[in-house]
């Protein structure tokens, strides 16, 4: 099964209201393949669905305590900020991450949605 797959699942699960079972499959797609800007989004917005941004936000505040160079951290803290509203807060994630993560394939997407957030 490939992560578009999971991903679309996800999308369904979540106009039929079960974003519990929709957050599943976006780390599925997410485990099978990091790439997609999409499917870290789609996990981020299902975090908003299920009330649970705070505590996803501190979660990943946490591991950066841990590792200050974990970039995927700095990718959901990104997200996270932009769907809380704090776009000076997501700005700076996202540029970390990107300084972080110069040639990985996830950067492109990144470095575009950053550039559509700053203006």
């Amino acid at each position: 099964v490939s992560a578009c797959y999971y991903n679309n699942l996800g999308i369904s699960y979540n106009m039929i209201n079960r974003p519990e079972w929709a957050q599943e499959c976006f780390e599925k797609a997410i485990s099978i393949n990091p790439n997609f800007f999409e499917y870290y989004q789609n996990l981020v917005k299902t975090y908003k669905c299920r009330n649970a941004l705070q505590s996803n936000l501190d979660k990943y505040k946490d591991s950066l305590k841990k590792n200050n160079n974990n970039s995927i951290a700095w990718l959901f803290l990104g997200m996270i900020y932009e769907e809380m509203g704090m776009k000076k807060e997501a700005v700076n994630a996202f540029t970390r991450y990107a300084k972080l993560e110069p040639y990985v394939i996830l950067a492109d997407a990144v470095n575009k949605h950053l550039e559509e957030l700053k203006k």
